[in-house]
């Protein structure tokens, strides 16, 4: 039953976005008019914490990194790479404030190997943003990093990917070894200074 202060909101969506709530809320066995009130509070939530300008969900989705990339050059791709880094590490400080009663991401030691997980889940993989068709990442001699991604996109993604985890993995003092580049596929390989392993 609705309470008497609460207001009813109506909207039209897309046919995909629709079909995308349904089966979210499907998946968490809550009603679809549940979910989309939970999301609308922390979207406006997030909003208030950090503004609209810093909002990454404006950048995450497959489509719009799809449209993006096709229209600039390399050194653009490179800062679009820093854009979505850091509207990540925002998205990131939110969450771990708001589920840790007010934590710092300093506060928290995140190993490498659970970051990359949780980027491939969130972002990655069929169940985030789902940028790459199959991904496939593994550690190897505690300085050696290697990703794979197989994508329906182009060279340029690849290069943006590139940028991409070179941000991510900068922080864990990995730097870029080697690349292929291809349209469909990108292969990355970071090695990590011996001297430094705290973080692994």
């Amino acid at each position: 039953m609705v309470e008497k202060k609460e207001k009813v909101l109506s909207t039209r969506v897309s046919e995909r976005y629709y079909n995308y709530l349904q089966r979210k809320a499907n998946e968490l066995d809550i009603k679809s008019s549940n979910f989309i009130r939970d999301a609308i509070a922390y979207y406006v939530k997030f909003i208030d914490f950090h503004g609209r300008a810093n909002n990454p969900m404006l950048l995450f989705s497959k489509s719009e990194i799809s449209f993006l990339i096709n229209q600039v050059d390399e050194k653009s791709l490179e800062k679009l790479a820093q854009i979505c880094y850091e509207n990540g590490i925002l998205t990131r400080r939110f969450y771990i404030k708001e589920f840790t009663n007010g934590k710092e991401i300093e506060d928290i030691n995140i190993g490498v190997r659970a970051y990359i997980k949780g980027l491939n889940e969130s972002v990655f993989s069929k169940k985030g943003q789902y940028w790459f068709n199959e991904v496939r990442y593994r550690f190897r001699e505690r300085n050696e990093f290697r990703f794979v991604g197989k994508h329906d996109l182009n060279l340029n993604f690849s290069i943006f990917i590139k940028y991409f985890m070179k941000k991510h993995l900068a922080g864990y003092s990995y730097e870029l070894m080697e690349e292929d580049l291809k349209d469909e596929k990108c292969i990355l390989v970071f090695k990590k200074n011996k001297e430094d392993y705290k973080n692994t």
